[in-house]
This record gives structure tokens, sequence and C-alpha cells, in this order.
């Protein structure tokens, strides 16, 4: 009898492993305006270049604040030519707006020519204080796009908009920061007035 056991057990392991390798925990579903980011995203850890180095780390320092997305290659002038405003809007806003840059796979970019653009090593010779994500190909199946820059913006762990670059403005940030005060607000006389019935 124990000579068939060890057998099924191990089937029966290797069989829970391919079916949530197609299906379960593994299987990421493209996210849209209103989804809940899994806790998975957050935890996910990736190569983040920044400040001249690359380290392994995941997202969830950027929980609770605004995070905007850009999705950007090395090649792409509309991108690299809005890193000037994200970097204005991150002081402007300290301390309630993240940007992360993410460079996928696809872009066939490497490091060298990540580091060489940011660190202003390539025309316009610009230095970019921003972090970026580097050889991406998990964010990405969350946010699939065909165009670049491509923009993803998350707060209170919900995805708030998908846009291109004419929506990033201060004006836009300040809404979004004050529709969500507006509803924290709501929230609040909601429960306080539970409470007193």
């Amino acid at each position: 009898m124990k000579k068939l056991t060890i057998p099924i057990v191990m089937g029966l392991l290797c069989l829970s492993f391919w079916a949530r390798g197609q299906g379960g925990v593994f299987n990421i579903q493209p996210l849209k305006v209103g989804d809940k980011l899994p806790e998975v995203f957050w935890n996910q850890t990736h190569n983040v270049y920044e400040d001249g180095k690359l380290s392994v780390k995941n997202l969830q320092e950027f929980k609770d604040r605004l995070l905007i997305l850009d999705f950007w290659a090395t090649w792409c002038g509309s991108c690299i030519n809005k890193f000037p405003k994200l970097i204005a809007l991150e002081k402007m806003f300290e301390q309630k707006l993240s940007v992360m840059l993410v460079n996928s796979t696809w872009t066939k970019d490497n490091l060298d020519k990540i580091s060489s653009r940011l660190t202003g090593k390539l025309p316009p010779y610009n230095k970019y204080n921003l972090s970026s994500v580097v050889t991406d190909s998990t964010i990405i199946k969350y946010f699939p796009h065909n165009v670049m820059p491509h923009y993803i913006w998350i707060m209170n762990n919900e995805v708030k908009a998908i846009t291109s670059s004419e929506f990033i403005s201060d004006s836009n940030i300040k809404s979004l920061f004050e529709r969500n005060d507006e509803l924290i607000k709501r929230k609040e006389k909601i429960t306080q007035g539970g409470k007193n019935e």
C-alpha cells in the first residue's frame, strides 16, 4: 500500500502545480479602470533602476499614495519629453504622488540603454531623476497596451485611470485628490450616522 501511496501523492502535487499555472494563482488577468489590484501585484519583486543602481524591490512602498506607472522605451521620444513634467509633478505633490517608469522586455531595451537615457548620456543629454522597472514581463500583463507613453493611475488599491500623456497635469491630479477627499468625508458621515442610530 505504501508503494502505491507515494506515486499517487506525487502525481496529485504535480497536477496541483500544473493547475495553478494554467488558471490559478499565477494567471494574471488584465485590469481596467475601477478594478482593485490583487495583493500579489504589490508583493511581486522587480528589477528597479534608481539613483544609478539596480536593485530588486516590490511596489509596497507606493500603496498609500497615488502611483502613476509610466510605460516607456528609450527610443520613445514622446515618453522622454514627458519626463520633466513627471519630475515636476512628483515634487509638487511630494508624499502624495510617486511615478514609476516601466520598461518592458518587448521594448528590446537593456540596462545599459536605460541607464544611459536616465543619466543623460544620450540626446537630449538631460538627467532624469526617475526610477524605472527594467526587463518587466509582469506589470505589462496587468496593463497591456499598443502605444506609448501609456499611464496607469493607481490610488487606494484601485485603477483610477488609464491615460495617454495629455492627461498628465497638475489639475487632473488635484481633481483626483479632491474627489478622493470628498469620498472619504462621505464615508465618515455614513459611518458616524450609523453609530448614532
